[in-house]
């Protein structure tokens, strides 16, 4: 598989105003901020040079990101790795027996990703994540 860069570093706030005020010291901006359903969070991207930092907030108090942070309170929550090819990389990934969190790519806005599972990643959430084509 070829790893093109890290895509992003997210992390789950219990205070998104606050952490959005911290990034503002280092001179970094919001970009974009969205509503994730499925996870019952926000997700606000802040750039970060070739890389962004998103930053995840509860939206939804029953929901997935909810769920998280009273378990394991704020924190890193994954890193994701854009690849050339996701295809490849779920190839070589079940090559090396590592086990994906779902059996299928989920698409968004930005592209097609998987998840690697915390336990085939030493504790770490990883997103194995493609890029759609521009004009897709």
């Amino acid at each position: 598989m070829k790893v093109i860069r890290i895509d992003h570093v997210a992390m789950i706030v219990d205070d998104l105003a606050a952490m959005l005020g911290l990034l503002r010291t280092f001179g970094l901006t919001l970009e974009s901020a969205e509503e994730v359903p499925q996870f019952g969070a926000m997700s606000s991207m802040v750039s970060a040079g070739n890389a962004n930092i998103e930053l995840l907030s509860a939206s939804d108090p029953s929901g997935g990101c909810a769920r998280q942070l009273e378990k394991r309170g704020a924190g890193l929550h994954h890193v994701c790795l854009e690849v050339e090819s996701l295809e490849t990389a779920i190839a070589e990934l079940n090559e090396h027996g590592l086990k994906l969190v779902d059996g299928e790519p989920w698409v968004d806005s930005a592209g097609r990703r998987v998840w690697l599972h915390p336990q085939s990643g030493q504790g770490v959430l990883f997103g194995i994540f493609e890029r759609h084509p521009a004009g897709k």
